[in-house]
This record gives structure tokens, C-alpha cells and sequence, in this order.
């Protein structure tokens, strides 16, 4: 994992790019995730921010083979975390850590 300052990116080697970037879609479909353009760049968006954070992730192909996944949450009225220890979101961080857990699972 890496970590810029407001998302945590991880990198993903896998065999097929496109059959792995379909199954991280249905995955995340799956778990109620929406596709959005939210300030212009296309995500994946949970929640709406009023009883928890709303969580993200951001799905990029640099190039074959590879896979980055950005992921952070927007706590209301907070810019965006990443999925770091801090106190600030822990239970919305936790949860999105499990979902980059199922992607790394099943994409490989």
C-alpha cells in the first residue's frame, strides 16, 4: 500500500487486467457500491455521509497487468481520510479495509 495525503493506493498485480477490473466491479456493485463522476473522476461511492462516513474507492489501469486502487471515506463536514489508524472514521476506514481485502482475494 501507499499512501498520498487523503487515499490510500494499492497496488494489485494481476494475470487478466480486464477480467479483474470486471470482478472488482461486480464485487463492489455487490456490495452497494454506485459508479459516480464525482468532481470529475469516476468512483465508487458508499453511503451519503449523514450517519457514517461515506467510503470510496477509485479504480486505475496504468498499465496491463497492474491495477491501482485509491481508497479513502469523507467523514460530513471532514476533507478526505485515508484508511490510516487515526481515530477520526476508524469504524467506516475498518470497513472499507475489509472490501480492498475481498478485491485483493478475488482479483489475483
Amino acid at each position: 500500500m501507499v499512501k498520498n495525503m487523503s487515499r490510500s493506493v494499492y497496488q494489485f498485480n494481476v494475470a487478466d487486467t480486464n477480467t479483474a477490473y470486471n470482478n472488482m466491479c461486480y464485487i463492489l456493485s455487490q456490495k452497494g457500491f454506485k459508479n459516480v463522476l464525482e468532481k470529475n473522476e469516476n468512483v465508487w461511492k458508499w453511503g451519503t455521509g449523514l450517519m457514517t462516513a461515506v467510503k470510496y474507492i477509485k479504480i486505475e489501469i496504468p498499465a496491463d497487468h497492474v491495477i491501482l486502487v485509491s481508497a479513502w471515506i469523507r467523514p460530513l463536514l471532514w476533507d478526505e481520510m485515508p484508511l490510516d489508524n487515526s481515530f477520526v472514521g476508524v469504524l467506516p476506514k475498518e470497513e472499507l479495509k475489509g472490501v480492498i481485502n475481498v478485491l485483493q482475494t478475488y482479483i489475483r
